[in-house]
């Protein structure tokens, strides 16, 4: 009798929900009561530019809203939602002031379904200051790379610095302001505007901010390219110098022209070039001969050679010491006339060198009568390096040409 009772009344549970749940949907469906409903809308401040012939500027109006209250059937109302309306603050149809200001909200757009109950008394704050401004410079970035057998030279921009304008805190973080473009698989000369963005120092984009001019003129030359190896003309035998090579440092160049002027080139050859005036130089710039209307991409004319030469020998030489800018009215004796000097080279550069060529000498100049110490300053020319010297500096004394010394006081 019990399990009967509780079976009962489980089912009779369930009948009050299946009746109340269907009266919810006639009331819902059927009556739709009307009702009111509260819901947050973003506001849109337009025409600031207006401001800047006044020289000031609204500050952080970026995430104005206001709150709407609407009427409507409920079944409308609740389906409502803030994307539906377009409000906008319009600052150009009101006279402002430094700091704030409360400016009216107009309705552009909103359900038809619904009714704004207080449409005629939104307002927001918008904050005035003084317009500032600085000249900054433009940066230019170029995404990709030109298509196979081109090449997108430096681009050009019609202004390489603009002004910015805006609210002190923002015109104070901008340090530059950018623009990109791809140039990926391009064959052809660009030109086109384009738009610039500013930016912080770390590549941040500042907003609210106005740049003057927006957009500039670029353009991108685009010229034809083909890589060929460089023929290195010698005369001369490059035993005879203990030279081991002399190849370009780059052994293909690129050049540039018309279609059919490269297609004719195979290869660069460079000018006579003599053996023997290389003396000693580990690298040399040789000019290229190239044929009309045929340029190296670079726009040189010369390529950069590298003179390998056989391994370095030494050599110990007697060099005699030379006096300079002694005072005219004195005389100098030093404690040694000579100094060995150990130097090193090429075998070539070394077995050639020749009396004069290594000297050595100590610098008179200011010395005070009796005995300085002077260093020896030794000179060698070009391909001939210091190994050692067996003395670094001399003693010498200096007395007056009547032949009086007297110590240095």
């Amino acid at each position: 009798m019990d399990k009967k009772q509780k079976r009962h009344q489980v089912i009779v549970k369930v009948c009050c929900v299946i009746v109340s749940f269907i009266l919810w949907l006639f009331i819902y469906n059927v009556e739709n009561p009307v009702r009111e409903r509260k819901i947050v809308v973003p506001v849109q401040v337009i025409n600031r530019n207006v401001l800047m012939q006044s020289n000031i500027i609204s500050v952080d109006d970026e995430n104005l809203t206001v709150k709407l209250t609407i009427k409507g059937n409920a079944s409308d109302l609740y389906a409502v939602k803030s994307s539906q309306f377009e409000l906008t603050s319009d600052l150009g149809s009101y006279v402002v002031k430094k700091g704030k200001n409360k400016i009216p909200v107009q309705i552009k757009k909103s359900p038809s379904s619904v009714r704004v109950v207080n449409s005629d008394n939104l307002w927001v704050n918008i904050n005035i200051e003084d317009l500032k401004s600085k000249v900054v410079p433009v940066k230019l970035t170029l995404l990709g790379k030109a298509k196979s057998g081109f090449y997108a030279r430096e681009p050009k921009l019609s202004s390489t610095k603009v002004t910015v304008k805006g609210a002190k805190k923002d015109i104070e973080k901008v340090a530059k302001t950018e623009t990109m473009y791809n140039i990926q698989n391009i064959s052809k000369d660009v030109n086109r505007k384009v738009y610039l963005k500013a930016e912080d120092s770390q590549g941040n984009i500042i907003k609210n901010v106005e740049i003057e001019p927006k957009y500039l003129d670029m353009s991108i030359p685009v010229v034809r390219v083909k890589s060929v190896p460089v023929n290195v003309n010698l005369s001369g035998n490059l035993s005879d110098y203990g030279i081991n090579s002399i190849l370009p440092m780059n052994s293909n160049v690129d050049i540039t022209g018309s279609d059919a002027e490269i297609a004719k080139v195979s290869k660069i050859d460079t000018e006579g070039i003599d053996i023997s005036s290389i003396n000693g130089r580990d690298s040399i710039d040789v000019k290229v001969n190239l044929p009309y209307g045929v340029t190296l991409l670079n726009g040189s004319d010369t390529v950069r050679l590298k003179v390998d030469f056989d391994k370095s020998s030494q050599k110990q030489v007697s060099v005699n010491i030379q006096t300079v800018n002694l005072d005219s009215s004195y005389s100098a004796s030093l404690s040694a006339s000579t100094v060995n000097v150990v130097v090193s080279g090429s075998k070539y550069a070394v077995d050639n060198l020749k009396d004069g060529d290594i000297s050595a000498s100590v610098d008179l100049k200011g010395v005070k009568q009796g005995q300085n110490t002077v260093p020896i300053n030794i000179t060698l020319p070009s391909g001939i390096t210091e190994v050692s010297q067996d003395i670094n500096q001399v003693t010498v004394t200096v007395s007056e040409r009547n032949g009086e010394t007297k110590n240095a006081g």
